[in-house]
């Protein structure tokens, strides 16, 4: 009887673990992390929204 249930909880723990990894797999597989920034762009416009010059 407990090697029964020990056998349902593995079978449960190895279809869990699956289903996560492949989520995590999924996701990273997908995952569009490339962001085109304008040639006109200049970080020293923006340098006051990241509080550089203590907040101004």
């Amino acid at each position: 009887m407990i090697k029964r249930i020990l056998k349902i909880w593995f079978t449960i723990a190895m279809y869990e673990l699956g289903k996560w990894i492949g989520r995590e797999l999924y996701y990273k597989l997908t995952a569009n992390d490339e962001v085109e920034v304008p040639k006109d762009f200049d970080e020293n416009d923006h340098a006051h929204l990241n509080g550089i010059y203590g907040g101004y």
